[in-house]
Parts: structure tokens; C-alpha cells; sequence
């Protein structure tokens, strides 16, 4: 019974990391005890038992609890933390921590200049968040997830890069989205893609960059042209 309790848990924990969904144990908890009347259980164990047997997937497990879990796509795997080319060294320092992989979250895309924790995984490493990433802050409310989160630090790594989102907001006119791409090209910040939107009848503008910055010093310069620029009126960091 243990042994298909801990295959069960195991099986949930891997599909909702593979979907990138991150959930303390005390949510995943409380999601399953609102599924056990529907299945006809008792406990938490008796359902994770279950999916450990194989008698319930954890796909419809999950589907039960949150329809948008099991909805959620496999998203791109998070970026290796890259290499400096010039010092050949590691661009984040783990206190604690030795010779274990580390990777920056792609649910809140910290780049140096940014404070950062660590988040120890279950067999993929050490993912590095903004310390005040809503996945961090939920973490920090559960004790076991809690005691998985590490103090880290930016090395001195010029040469690391990282993409983050960028959203303008605007009146529309003629011109404008040549003198936003002037703005980044002026502080060397590359553009990787863009999102455009557009309310005809309010004549307002919107786009979400998608760029290529150094640190955070280059972000906010960035950041402090764009609003600079005639009627533009909103310029900021984004997820998406």
C-alpha cells in the first residue's frame, strides 16, 4: 500500500512538473481531497494508491481537481543558465550547493541585476527565480517546499544574456513602431519577435516585444527611452 501511495505521488508530482505547474504539496493536497468524493475514497492515500496501482491516471486525477492543469500545454524546457564565455564559470552562485545544474525559471525570467533564490527540484537541478516570483512566494508557504528554497546570488557574468518581455502601450500614429525599434536598437537591446495589437476605435496601440537584454541596468534603460517616446504612455517588463 506505502509503495503505491509514493508511486502515485511520484506520478502526479512528474506530470504537473512536466507541464511546468507549480504547486506546493499542501495545494496538491487540498486538490485531491476535493476529488475524493467523486471517486468514492476515503483519504489521500487511498486516491494516490489508486493512481500508484494504475487503477485511476493521473491525467484524469488532474483533470478532476483542475481542468487547467490538465489543459496546460508542455512548454519549452527551461534555459540552461549559460556559460560566460570569458570567465568559463557558472553566471549563479547557490549558497549551499555544489556541482548540481542550475536553470533560470521560465515563469518569471530573472536576468542579472535581479534578486534571486534557488528552488531545489525533485531530479532537475536547481531552478533560479526572482525572489519575489509568485511561484517562490506560494513555496514559501508550505514547509516542505519552503526548505527547498536556497539563498543565490548573479557571479560577475558580462557576457550572460536573457530574454524577457517587454509590452508598449500607445496612442497609434504614423511612425511609431519605427521609433520603438530605434529605441532598442539604440541601447543594443536585439529584438527577437513582436506581438502587435490594435483598438481602431480608441486608436491605441499595443505591442509585446520579445528581447534580448544584458542585466537589468540595460532593461531599464531600455525602459525609460520607450516612455520617453511621443504618446507612449505605458512601457514596462512583462511575462507575456
Amino acid at each position: 500500500m506505502t509503495t503505491w501511495v509514493n508511486d502515485g505521488r511520484t506520478k502526479l508530482e512528474k506530470l504537473l512538473a512536466e507541464r511546468h505547474i507549480d504547486v506546493s504539496r499542501g495545494e496538491l493536497d487540498k486538490a485531491m481531497e476535493s476529488v475524493l468524493e467523486p471517486y468514492r475514497l476515503k483519504t489521500i492515500d487511498d486516491l494516490l494508491a489508486e493512481i500508484g496501482f494504475g487503477s485511476i491516471s493521473p491525467l484524469a486525477a488532474l483533470t478532476r481537481m483542475n481542468p487547467d492543469w490538465s489543459k496546460a500545454r508542455r512548454p519549452p524546457k527551461e534555459q540552461p543558465a549559460k556559460l560566460s564565455r570569458r570567465t568559463g564559470t557558472s553566471p549563479v552562485s547557490v549558497e549551499g550547493v555544489e556541482d548540481m545544474q542550475s536553470r533560470i525559471a521560465n515563469c518569471c525570467a530573472p536576468i542579472p541585476g535581479d534578486e534571486i533564490v534557488g528552488y531545489i527540484t525533485r531530479g532537475r537541478g536547481i531552478s533560479i527565480h526572482k525572489s519575489q516570483c509568485r511561484s517562490i512566494v506560494r513555496m514559501r508557504e508550505d514547509e516542505e517546499d519552503a526548505a527547498r528554497i536556497v539563498q543565490a546570488k548573479w557571479n560577475d557574468t558580462p557576457d550572460l544574456r536573457q530574454n524577457v518581455m517587454i509590452r508598449v502601450e500607445a496612442g497609434d500614429r504614423t511612425g511609431l513602431l519605427a521609433e520603438i525599434s530605434q529605441a532598442f536598437a539604440m541601447r543594443n537591446v536585439p529584438i527577437i519577435s513582436c506581438i502587435t495589437e490594435s483598438d481602431q476605435e480608441r486608436r491605441i496601440a499595443a505591442f509585446v516585444f520579445k528581447v534580448d537584454v544584458a542585466n537589468l541596468g540595460q532593461l531599464e534603460q531600455v525602459l525609460g527611452d520607450l516612455r520617453q517616446i511621443d504618446r507612449v504612455y505605458k512601457a514596462l517588463r512583462t511575462m507575456r
